[in-house]
């Protein structure tokens, strides 16, 4: 396996815990003012979603770092590369049934 490849392994982890955690909160991740609710520290998720741990913040730690990731890709490989990477991750969610990771 390539450091490309382990990287995109890496990476399609995170958006798939990312993933299951908005579903468990009720976090609709595609509108830009709960993700900002999210990054804030903010948002509040439903009564019914409690859980042992507090999804909320491993949501938002999980954000954090993949969106710095992002920010490195950028860097080394360019936005166009950057975006066919995540495009290409995006579609492995959607197989796998869960919502995308904007």
């Amino acid at each position: 396996m390539t450091g490309l490849q382990h990287h995109d392994r890496e990476m399609r982890e995170v958006d798939e815990r990312i993933a299951r955690l908005s579903l468990l909160i009720g976090a609709d991740l595609s509108r830009h003012d709960v993700v900002i609710e999210i990054l804030a520290g903010r948002y509040s998720a439903p009564e019914g979603s409690k859980s042992h741990t507090n999804p909320v913040q491993e949501l938002r730690a999980l954000l954090i770092m993949k969106y710095r990731i992002e920010v490195s890709w950028i860097d080394e490989d360019g936005l166009e590369e950057c975006a066919r990477r995540l495009a290409e991750l995006e579609g492995k969610l959607r197989e796998r049934g869960l919502p995308p990771v904007d």
